[in-house]
């Protein structure tokens, strides 16, 4: 009769997890690009989707999708075409 071994394999180390990436972007805030995806109506809403979906395609080579992706930002105060 065989003996059976009762020690577990090694399972090896645990997979990776993907770390949270950080990006800082300054820019003017007059030459911040505009893609005409929120119309005319919203230049602000445009103007930051327009970076977010850049910033995304840069990085990921993907679009930005809102519940996939966590964003900050701080004195986007951009400049409107007056």
């Amino acid at each position: 009769m065989e003996s059976v071994s009762r020690i577990p394999e090694d399972p090896g180390p645990p997979p990776l997890q993907p770390s949270p990436v950080r990006i800082l972007v300054q820019t003017l805030t007059h030459l911040v690009p505009s893609d005409g995806v929120a119309g005319d109506e919203d230049p602000y809403g445009d103007r930051l989707i327009s970076m977010l979906d850049r910033i995304c395609k840069h990085t990921w080579n993907v679009e930005f999708e809102p519940g996939a992706f966590r964003w900050y930002t701080c004195g986007d105060e951009f400049g409107y075409n007056n």
